[in-house]
């Protein structure tokens, strides 16, 4: 939080209630005490399978507590205990579309998009991918559908006042730059296929999203977030366990510290967690601050004030090497940052939620 300004944010503007965030994620826990009275459980709902449940059971949590961890992020209480978020004055709503398998179909994306746009969401946090591939090809038939249909979900919560969020990925791939997909699809027998300009890393890099890549406790780009001249648009902190150890083992305190639910004793507490999904909420946290001092911006003009209020970070030289004793192997972790001021790794810069109110 103080990477990003927050304690300095708050003494100006610690966000309004008239702001609303869709968290696109796995629910919410709605008896979790710092997020209980933070929800717009009027507004929240399960469009897991494409289809709209508003019972408040369908809209928690079942089998993943990633979507509570992130509404932390964004909007925790300030009421003496745990933690805070971003922004604690706006309100979030849960909007459910990873199913208990784990997997982020595109109808349940598809219903999600379109149901922040007709409920009063002025933002959305995204953090994750399309699933079964984690590039959908237009130049191929299995896969043209998806993207036109996200695409078309995408323009019309646009068109309806919804600034969408999206993480940038945790596979180290720079994103300009393309070339093989060895993991999809995940649900079945993944293939080996070549990738490229044509295949798009769903929502994170279709057209009017805004995309955000992570950073460690250092600023400097996490070892796995991946990255890409032209794709990211701002960075935020998400944790990177392995930079004090140069890769060899994870420290936990080195992630980001955030609200949990335990899915199996059904309990609620704090915990750790890392990756652009960590990122992702800082970045709509900042977003939410902003339309919070200034009411009325457009998703056009708010994508603009957070990228032209970040601070700009620059490229490391060489071949950025986080991690070279990570088990993976030395070079695992390799990565290349292209651009000036704005580059391949960090947009724009680290958002700023100081900036953003002041």
């Amino acid at each position: 939080m103080p990477m990003i300004g927050v304690p300095q944010a708050h003494a100006v503007n610690a966000g309004s209630p008239d702001v609303l965030v869709g968290v696109l994620d796995s629910g919410i826990s709605s008896s979790h005490p710092d997020l209980a009275g933070q929800i717009a459980k009027d507004k929240s709902a399960s469009c897991v399978g494409g289809v709209v449940d508003t019972t408040e059971a369908a809209w928690n949590p079942t089998t993943s507590d990633h979507g509570t961890h992130v509404a932390g992020t964004i909007a925790a209480a300030v009421n003496g205990l745990g933690v805070t978020g971003v922004a604690p004055g706006v309100k979030v709503a849960a909007v459910k579309v990873v199913n208990d398998d784990g997997y982020i179909f595109p109808e349940a994306a598809v219903c999600g998009f379109v149901w922040a746009a007709e409920h009063g969401m002025q933002l959305t946090n995204n953090s994750y991918y399309i699933d079964p591939w984690e590039f959908n090809c237009r130049n191929d038939a299995r896969q043209r559908p998806v993207w036109q249909a996200v695409q078309r979900a995408i323009r019309y919560s646009a068109s309806k006042g919804v600034l969408n969020v999206a993480s940038a990925g945790n596979s180290n791939v720079d994103l300009q730059h393309k070339t093989v997909d060895a993991g999809s699809p995940n649900n079945g027998t993944p293939e080996v296929r070549e990738v490229n300009s044509a295949c798009l890393d769903l929502p994170a890099e279709a057209p009017g999203v805004l995309t955000v890549s992570a950073a460690g406790p250092t600023g400097e780009k996490s070892y796995y977030s991946s990255y890409g001249q032209g794709v990211v648009e701002v960075a935020a902190p998400g944790g990177d366990s392995r930079f004090r150890t140069r890769g060899v083992s994870g420290t936990a305190a080195d992630q980001i510290l955030s609200t949990t639910f335990n899915t199996v004793t059904r309990t609620n507490g704090w915990g750790y967690k890392q990756g652009t999904s960590m990122a992702s909420p800082h970045a709509t946290g900042v977003a939410a601050l902003a339309l919070s001092a200034h009411p009325g911006m457009n998703p056009g003009q708010l994508s603009a004030f957070l990228q032209n209020t970040a601070v700009a970070q620059a490229c490391p030289e060489g071949v950025y090497n986080p991690a070279p004793l990570h088990p993976d192997g030395p070079h695992a972790y390799d990565a290349t940052c292209a651009g000036g001021a704005r580059n391949g790794f960090y947009g724009a810069g680290m958002v700023s939620a100081y900036n953003v109110v002041k």
